[in-house]
């Protein structure tokens, strides 16, 4: 656990922060460490559609129907879990698809 005097010592440096403080700028910051999004906190990355997600989540919610916080919980797990493997299914296209060109 961090110290009083850490804790301080960080607040007083972060407002020595020069860089952007938009809540956009803040988002794509909180990117920059992203490699494949397989583990991505973020469901939708910055290079994804986030209309095509709302419209996967909508189909799903309309073929469950779910009743209470429970289900659609649930229902929002399905569409994340389907969403990411979409995801691995195109990245593993791509990586095979550089591979094979460079053994060309």
């Amino acid at each position: 656990m961090a110290s009083k005097n850490r804790i301080e010592a960080g607040r007083r440096n972060g407002l020595l922060a020069k860089g952007k403080k938009s809540e956009e700028s803040r988002q794509k910051c909180a990117m920059n460490s992203v490699r494949h999004g397989l583990t991505a906190q973020a469901v939708v990355l910055s290079n994804e559609s986030k209309e095509d997600f709302e419209a996967l989540r909508k189909t799903y919610y309309a073929r469950y129907q779910p009743a209470d916080e429970v289900e659609c919980d649930l229902v929002d797990d399905m569409v994340s879990a389907r969403w990411r493997i979409r995801r691995a299914v195109s990245l593993e296209r791509v990586t095979i698809d550089i591979r094979q060109d460079r053994a060309r």
